[in-house]
C-alpha cells in the first residue's frame, strides 16, 4: 500500500517554464540611415550609396551576432 502512495506522488510531472534568456541589447540599436540632403551633387550621392552599403553591412554584423548568441544560448 505506502509503495503505491510513493509512485502516484510521481504522477504528474510539475509544469517548467522553458528558460529564455532575452538577446543583448547592444544588438538590438537601431542602425542609423543616413541622409541624403536636398539638391544632392553626384559625389553626394556616390557618397550616400557608400552610406547606405556600410549601414547595410552594419546591420547584417548585428543579425550574424544575434544568431551566434542564440546558438550559442540553445547549447546551454
Amino acid at each position: 500500500m505506502c509503495l503505491l502512495l510513493l509512485l502516484t506522488s510521481c504522477a504528474t510531472a510539475l509544469p517548467v517554464a522553458p528558460l529564455c534568456p532575452a538577446v543583448p541589447a547592444v544588438l538590438l540599436n537601431p542602425v542609423q540611415a543616413p541622409e541624403l540632403g536636398t539638391d544632392p551633387s553626384w559625389r553626394d550621392v556616390a557618397l550616400y550609396a557608400a552610406s547606405m552599403r556600410s549601414a547595410l553591412h552594419q546591420c547584417n554584423v548585428d543579425k550574424e551576432q544575434i544568431r551566434d548568441w542564440s546558438a550559442r544560448s540553445a547549447e546551454q
